[in-house]
């Protein structure tokens, strides 16, 4: 399944999490990264949760 094309209708489901294809995707193409993020705010109706990580830390981000 592609991450950046899903096949569930828009808002269908409450929560969307990621836990590291962001950082897959963010080591090449930006745009595609940028892809996954609009696609699962896509098929979110309420709470996005995006786990990624840097040299320096891991960090989590929830957006309401």
């Amino acid at each position: 399944m592609d991450a950046t094309q899903l096949p569930f209708e828009d808002n269908l489901f409450d929560v969307a999490i990621d836990k590291g294809t962001l950082d897959a995707l963010a080591c090449g193409d930006n745009l595609l990264a940028l892809k996954l993020i609009k696609e699962m705010d896509r098929v979110c109706n309420s709470v996005l949760i995006i786990s990624h990580s840097s040299i320096l830390k891991r960090t989590v981000n929830i957006y309401l």
